[in-house]
């Protein structure tokens, strides 16, 4: 899967855009690191945990259901098999306590 195409799509979106101010050039080769680290790959994932990552971005339920739907779209584009899906899917539901921590307004 091409983790440029998804970062691309998380960019563009609208839900997501008040966002952006994180540092985008940074962003995707932590985001490389964690899931090559999470489906035990060769990279070793340094940056700060989850919860620390994200706490300020005061992601909302929504919000993490657009992030979802961006990398299920991902996932199908470069035609990932199901059983891999499944297991990412698994690894980034895992992160859900630590990310969204508002609630929809």
């Amino acid at each position: 899967m091409k983790a440029e195409e998804f970062d691309k799509k998380f960019d563009e979106g609208e839900d997501v855009s008040q966002h952006l101010d994180i540092a985008k050039a940074r962003r995707p080769v932590q985001e490389l690191k964690m899931v090559c680290w999470a489906t035990g790959g060769p990279r070793q994932y340094t940056g700060r945990s989850m919860a620390d990552a994200h706490r300020h971005l005061s992601i909302t339920p929504q919000e993490w259901e657009t992030f979802l739907d961006d990398f299920q779209q991902t996932l199908d584009k470069f035609k990932v098999p199901a059983a891999e899906q499944a297991e990412l899917r698994a690894i980034v539901q895992s992160t859900y306590g630590d990310i969204v921590v508002s609630k929809d307004v």
